[in-house]
């Protein structure tokens, strides 16, 4: 029998691979942001101002992708995708965040904060990588009846 948290939260998703992913994400991607936003280093280096902001952006979307998943969203609205959204959400994740943490990287100056900053900026990158992975197979199990039949 099911309980009033279980019928409101999709705690199904939040326990899997997929759901700890993006939490994990959404650790790394704030510690990146609270790093350079708490360094006094960022007032000189434009690179970091950018930073933050891809990075708070990025949070953004992921937190609210998380919210409407957990809240159970995908089962009451069938005619989207949820695994090409998803798919979407960590491929442009991952193309925006990895040029910005090698800007940084290569901007730090050998300051051991920034440093830090741009290693959690990769490290979020990797997260991506392996959500984009995890999130294309049920995409390729979806596609893969049609490709076979047409050949």
């Amino acid at each position: 029998m099911a309980t009033d948290t279980e019928e409101v939260l999709n705690l199904k998703y939040l326990r899997s691979a997929q759901g700890i992913l993006k939490i994990t994400e959404l650790v790394f991607l704030l510690a990146a942001f609270l790093v350079v936003r708490t360094s006094w280093f960022t007032a000189v280096l434009d690179t970091y101002i950018f930073f933050q902001v891809i990075t708070i952006g990025v949070f953004s979307a992921i937190f609210l992708f998380l919210i409407l998943t957990a809240l159970g969203l995908p089962s009451r609205l069938p005619c989207i995708s949820w695994s090409v959204t998803e798919f979407v959400l960590d491929t442009v994740a991952l193309l925006c965040v990895f040029p910005v943490s090698c800007a940084a990287a290569v901007k730090s100056h050998d300051v051991n904060v920034l440093v830090a900053a741009s290693m959690l900026g990769l490290t979020v990158c990797f997260l991506f990588a392996a959500s984009i992975a995890l999130s294309f197979q049920p995409l390729h199990s979806k596609l893969s009846p049609h490709i076979s039949a047409e050949v």
